[in-house]
């Protein structure tokens, strides 16, 4: 995956999902963008509602 990124001060950036979703916090607006299965998220939308299984997070 690092192969692709040619910055290689980015290389230091790239996590996991499941690190990344750490970073959501309660109350956070998420923008996602993707109308079809070529665009839709992959990994950090998944790994956000695992999060959210064992508790309760905050909604409108």
């Amino acid at each position: 995956m690092l192969e692709r990124i040619r910055l290689e001060s980015l290389h230091q950036k790239v996590t996991t999902a499941e690190n990344a979703v750490k970073i959501i916090k309660d109350g956070m607006t998420i923008g996602s963008s993707g109308f079809t299965k070529a665009g839709d998220s992959k990994a950090i939308l998944p790994a956000l509602a695992e999060r959210g299984k064992p508790r309760t997070l905050k909604s409108l």
